[in-house]
């Protein structure tokens, strides 16, 4: 192979792994494939990745490692509590809307029901954001909000990015209609889990 930069060839390993792990599933690729694809030789993969299940850790991550950071801007880019929790929303939103390889490994993990990988990930991308909007969302309330409706925020957004025009689904047309851009996600998901918004804060869905 010839002379190639390191970060180069792992950024394309990790590359052509992700979009066949997320084709076949993690038991469903042999490394000798992702070799082959990618054009290396095994002790390579071996070198930079340990093994295949480091590989496939490292293909997680790799989209994963910015979120958190995104997720804690999107939280200071309004004028005020409200724009910043919806700010948020969006931002998760658009993260997982994206049909990049990683949001199908992730579908995956979810189906799997691997609860290791799952809460690995939930830890480094959101969970440390966690405080932070509690905080804004205490803000905007005027109190502290009931846990599992802070939680539910993460599951519900992502509930509504996995919602696709041709695919069957549990929402009403009505409801549909309140989704169909993720500022108007943010502000379904928001007045859903908190109604009392709407007392406070003109929210302009229409």
């Amino acid at each position: 192979m010839p002379r190639t930069n390191i970060a180069d060839v792992k950024t394309k390993i990790q590359e052509i792994a992700s979009e066949l792990f997320a084709e076949f599933g993690y038991d469903g690729v042999a490394i000798r494939k992702i070799a082959k694809d990618v054009g290396v030789t095994l002790p390579s993969i071996y070198h930079y990745f340990g093994d295949k299940r480091g590989l496939y850790q490292a293909c997680l991550e790799a989209e994963f490692e910015n979120v958190s950071d995104k997720l804690s801007k999107s939280l200071s880019k309004g004028n005020s509590a409200h724009e910043n929790v919806i700010s948020y929303i969006k931002t998760l939103y658009q993260f997982f809307a994206r049909d990049t390889a990683i949001s199908r490994l992730y579908l995956r993990e979810l189906a799997n029901k691997n609860s290791e990988t799952i809460a690995y990930l939930s830890e480094k991308a959101f969970i440390s954001t966690y405080a932070e909007l509690t905080e804004k969302l205490s803000e905007l309330l005027g109190e502290t909000p009931d846990q599992s409706k802070s939680l539910s925020i993460f599951a519900l957004t992502f509930g509504l990015s996995q919602v696709r025009p041709n695919r069957d689904t549990a929402l009403s047309k009505e409801e549909r209609s309140k989704i169909t851009s993720p500022e108007k996600v943010a502000i379904f998901v928001l007045s859903t889990l908190f109604p009392e918004v709407n007392n406070q804060v003109h929210l302009a869905a229409e």
